[in-house]
């Protein structure tokens, strides 16, 4: 796409950008990013007891489904927040948004938490998921292609909570039971299915995750963030730090509406130019394939910073002290 006159937006994507494990071992060459790795691998040792290298666990993935799930977001949190560090000495964003999990990453770029808190308050939370309902979180694609009105609407129908990503995909979360059912049922309404996450992440049943993971972000202190940020669960801007507490429960609980979102940011906001943060570009193919979205410049954040970046002398320091996560 042509660049345009208009908004910078940094996007970062959720689970999505871990999909192409070969475009996330291409970013451990950039010093910066290998240095925020091993600090985060450390900062998680400590909480967790047990020694983790990020650095090997993107090193030898080959299918993301083949690895320890809170890793990966582990991982994914630290590798965004350098990757966007890397973009931001090339580019000034002027409004960041995150899709699901990728808020997490947008949360500590933003400085509204530092990443070493952000990853201490990711993984306490993500040891508390055993307490919900055996549940999942299940893609949705139609066998034609394009999703149609119908199919969505009888999806949205069922007991799921459904989010729609684009034209062609969408997800469904919901109780182990209730997935496996809405999975056979939904190839007679030409939908096929399979699962993302095992837990139900983006729907009620992670409330008693989410009413524990509240307690313990009691002992984090958010600051205003430096960026507008504009939020995929609500479709508006959100600054307050209060704001911002809800949105992490909302979106836990909620469906996120990206691609309200996502026309919203175009259209009212005049958002021209899209970085995707990644690691890998996946949500950045899904936009540029989408024929309904006309004048924005989407740009790998890959293809941004692939030139030799310059080693970050201003990396956060990783406090001494242990987390009490």
């Amino acid at each position: 796409m042509s660049k345009a006159a208009g908004k910078t937006l940094f996007l970062f994507p959720g689970l999505d950008a871990v999909l192409d494990a070969e475009k996330i071992r291409r970013w451990l060459d950039v010093p910066s990013v290998r240095q925020t790795l091993e600090s985060a691998s450390e900062s998680l040792s400590e909480a967790t007891g047990r020694e983790h290298s990020l650095v090997d666990l993107f090193a030898e993935m080959r299918r993301p489904q083949d690895v320890d799930e809170d890793l990966i977001h582990i991982g994914l949190i630290a590798i965004q927040y350098a990757i966007a560090l890397e973009s931001e000495k090339r580019v000034i964003p002027d409004i960041l948004t995150g899709c699901s999990h990728g808020d997490l990453g947008r949360m500590a770029f933003a400085g509204c938490l530092p990443l070493w808190d952000t990853i201490r308050m990711a993984w306490a939370s993500a040891q508390l998921r055993t307490r919900c309902v055996p549940g999942v979180n299940a893609s949705a694609r139609s066998v034609s292609g394009r999703l149609t009105t119908e199919q969505l609407d009888w999806l949205r129908k069922q007991d799921v909570v459904v989010s729609q990503w684009t034209h062609h995909h969408a997800t469904a979360a919901g109780s182990l039971e209730t997935i496996r059912d809405l999975r056979e049922r939904a190839i007679r309404h030409g939908l096929k299915m399979h699962i993302l996450l095992r837990v139900p992440v983006h729907s009620p049943l992670m409330r008693p995750v989410v009413d524990e993971a509240l307690r313990i972000s009691q002992q984090f202190h958010l600051e205003p963030p430096r960026y507008p940020i504009f939020s995929s669960v609500y479709v508006r801007r959100i600054g307050d730090v209060t704001e911002l507490k809800q949105e992490a429960v909302d979106a836990s609980l909620s469906e996120i509406r990206w691609m309200e979102t996502l026309t919203r940011l175009i259209e009212e906001e005049g958002v021209r130019r899209i970085v995707c943060i990644g690691p890998s570009s996946t949500l950045a193919n899904w936009i540029m394939d989408d024929d309904d979205i006309k004048g924005v410049e989407v740009i790998d954040a890959w293809d941004l910073c692939r030139t030799q970046a310059r080693p970050a002398g201003s990396l956060p320091s990783r406090p001494d002290a242990s987390p009490s996560a």
